[in-house]
C-alpha cells in the first residue's frame, strides 16, 4: 500500500477524467488518497482481491455532491470499510455500487459489520452470483447506526436472505426504507428467507423473478 501523494499524478494504478478517480487492481495496489479530493465525486475501484477496512478514512469527500463509489470486480470487503471513519458532509449523499460483470468471477465476501454507523442513499449489488459462497445474503454485513435509503439487488443469483438472529438485531439500529429485487432468480418468499429488516421498509420492489410461492 502507498499514499498518493497528490491529486493526479496516481502513478500507474489509478488514474483521474475529469471528476472521476479510477484505480485499477491489475496495476498495483489500492492506494491510500490522503489529501483533499474535494474536486472529484467518483472514485471507481476495480479488481482488487480485497478491500482493506478504513479504506476511504482519509478521502476528504466533496460538500453538496452526490458521491459514487463503484467497487468493480472486488472479492472481499472487510469489516468497517464502509463506517463512520469515512467522512461525508452533511449536504452530501452517499451511494456504493457493487458489481461482477465478468461472468467468471462467481463470489464476493462481505464480511460482519462492513456497512455501519453511516448513512447511504443507495447500495446496490449488480450481476453478483454469490454472496459469501451462498445465493442468500447476509444481513450480518449490516451494523449499527446504519441507514440505506435504497438497496438493489439486480441481475444477481439472489434466492433469499439469512437473516440474523432477533437477539442480535434487537442490538442493532439498521433501517432500510427501500428494497429492489429486479431480474433475481427468488422463487420463494417466506419466513426464514426474510431479512429482519423488513418490518423498517417504506417500498418492497419485485420484478422479473421466478417467485411463485409466498409463505408466512
Amino acid at each position: 500500500i502507498f499514499v498518493v501523494p497528490n491529486k493526479c499524478p496516481f502513478e500507474s494504478t489509478c488514474e483521474c477524467v475529469s471528476s472521476t478517480i479510477t484505480c485499477n487492481g491489475n496495476y498495483g495496489q489500492i492506494p491510500i488518497i490522503s489529501l483533499n479530493f474535494s474536486l472529484f465525486d467518483e472514485y471507481i475501484f476495480e479488481n482488487y482481491d480485497l478491500l482493506p477496512s478504513h479504506a476511504f478514512d482519509h478521502i476528504n469527500f466533496p460538500s453538496n455532491q452526490n458521491i459514487l463509489i463503484q467497487l468493480i470486480n472486488v472479492f472481499k470487503i472487510e469489516n468497517s470499510v464502509f463506517s463512520s471513519n469515512l467522512i461525508i458532509p452533511i449536504n452530501s449523499t452517499l451511494t456504493v455500487d457493487i458489481s461482477h460483470p465478468n461472468p467468471n468471477n462467481s463470489n464476493i465476501i462481505i464480511q460482519e459489520n462492513a456497512f455501519n454507523n453511516i448513512i447511504l442513499e443507495k447500495l446496490r449489488f449488480h450481476k453478483i452470483k454469490m454472496f459469501n459462497g451462498r445465493r442468500e445474503f447476509d444481513t450480518k454485513c449490516f451494523g449499527q447506526n446504519l441507514q440505506i435509503n435504497e438497496i438493489i439487488f439486480q441481475q444477481s443469483n439472489l434466492e433469499g436472505f439469512t437473516s440474523t438472529s432477533n437477539v442480535y438485531y434487537s442490538l442493532q439500529t439498521t433501517n432500510i426504507l427501500s428494497l429492489i429485487i429486479e431480474d433475481c432468480p427468488l422463487p420463494n418468499l417466506k419466513s426464514t428467507n426474510l431479512p429482519i429488516f423488513m418490518n423498517t421498509l417504506n417500498k418492497l420492489h419485485i420484478k422479473s423473478t421466478n417467485l411463485i410461492h409466498i409463505a408466512p
